[in-house]
């Protein structure tokens, strides 16, 4: 069992110490990262256990598998994960694999760039015709503008979503 996004946040917390209190520190900033990518909303959606449930236990399991293993271990941590998310989420290996199933977690500026690449590849699609029709044109004209508003959002969120990860490190070297 592989955790989706799990491993991206152990591998940040190789650079941290293993003191009581930089773990600590290292699962609040680990767990606000998972919520703002939206694993608990998604493992809740494909498990049917509450997100707070679901934190409650990721915070308990990751602060044992890291109080109780070198942080610099990634295999270790991973395999204690493994190991400690079930028993302290109530989850079963096969509610966690439908949930791995359901696709890596993405921050919300992510999942927009999938749909802009979908309209990128629609306005290619047009273009490649060559002689386009009156109203194919005008797909062609308001897939255009669709894409140009969706890239403005986007770079909105991004700026957003730096925000907050700046925001948790900030707070993660305050306490």
């Amino acid at each position: 069992m592989k955790l989706n996004s799990l491993s991206l946040l152990l591998l940040a917390s190789l650079s941290f110490t293993s003191s009581a209190n930089e773990v600590d520190k290292m699962v609040e900033f680990s767990v606000s990262q998972m919520k703002q990518m939206g694993e608990f909303k998604g493992m809740s959606e494909a498990t049917g256990v509450s997100e707070s449930r679901l934190e409650k236990g990721f915070k308990t399991a990751l602060t044992r598998c890291l109080k109780n293993h070198d942080m610099k271990d990634g295999k270790l941590l991973e395999a204690c994960m493994s190991k400690e998310v079930p028993a302290a989420t109530g989850l079963t290996a096969e509610q966690l694999d439908t949930w791995e199933g359901s696709g890596e977690a993405q921050l919300p500026s992510e999942k927009l760039f999938e749909e802009m690449d979908q309209i990128t590849e629609m306005i290619f699609d047009l273009e490649d015709k060559g002689e386009l029709t009156a109203s194919e044109e005008a797909q062609l004209t308001k897939l255009e503008s669709k894409l140009i508003q969706l890239s403005k959002k986007q770079r909105e969120m991004q700026r957003i979503e730096m925000k907050n990860t700046a925001s948790d490190f900030e707070n993660y070297h305050k306490q």
